[in-house]
């Protein structure tokens, strides 16, 4: 790996209504876990848009592998898989099969869609995910989030979203969901997770981020944020709470 790769975001500022993000620096590195914490309305939704180009900023400069992310870029978003928090963001009046093969159209060239869908059965088989003939509309929340997973790993992106992909999956499901995030990572890709699970990050993830009121007020590994004698839960509950 080189050092452009990965995802370098430096002095982000971005301003909706009252609320103010940033400024935000932060190094993800390519082939690692990092986990972005925070309380409700700290700012990680506006972040996850802006990095992938999809917010107005007010100031700051992203690259993601080395491409300066200027607004809502084709080029960038191809290279972005993504599990959005909310399992409605799919277009429901598709089957899961439809889906996928709409988003191989969206981020992979003619020649390698076959591919791409080969590799979305392969997936969807190890999250022992048989797809129905049955439109999205009638999925349960755990099948939405599988198609969702799927959707987002088929084209092998350089850089992968998650935010809070274990919403909707039981035990086995989000050990596989684990796996598969823990194999994409080696293969020398960004994982992005944004969760509320401080016990599933501390265990997790390599590298913790907290946000806080829009600001990072914390980056690092778990034990370099944690005290010796405490936890990540003990390290978020101090950092928000500025004590």
């Amino acid at each position: 790996m080189t050092a452009a790769e990965g995802v370098d975001v430096d002095g982000l500022v971005v301003l909706q209504g009252d609320f103010v993000l940033g400024p935000v620096s932060m190094r993800l590195n390519a082939g690692g876990i990092h986990c972005l914490l925070g309380p409700n309305g700290a700012g990680k939704t506006t972040l996850i848009r802006a990095v992938m180009g999809l917010q107005n900023r007010s100031a700051g400069d992203i690259r993601i592998n080395g491409i300066q992310v200027a607004g809502r870029s084709p080029k960038v978003l191809r290279g972005i898989g993504l599990v959005p928090d909310d399992p409605k963001q799919l277009l429901e009046e598709l089957t899961a099969r439809e889906f996928w093969a709409l988003t191989a159209r969206l981020h992979v060239d003619a020649e390698g869609r076959d591919a791409a869908l080969a590799r979305a059965e392969e997936l969807a088989d190890f999250l022992q995910f048989t797809p129905p003939a049955d439109t999205i509309s009638t999925f349960s929340l755990g099948m939405r989030k599988k198609t969702q997973l799927v959707a987002a790993l088929l084209h092998a992106p350089k850089f992968l979203i998650l935010d809070e992909p274990r919403n909707g999956l039981d035990p086995l499901g989000m050990l596989r969901m684990e796996s598969l995030l823990v194999e994409h990572a080696r293969s020398g890709a960004t994982v992005l997770v944004a969760s509320h699970d401080l016990h599933w990050a501390e265990r997790f993830a390599g590298h913790i981020l907290i946000l806080n009121q829009g600001l990072l007020e914390a980056s690092g590994t778990v034990a370099e944020l944690i005290s010796p004698s405490g936890s990540l839960e003990d390290a978020f509950f101090r950092i928000v709470s500025g004590k």
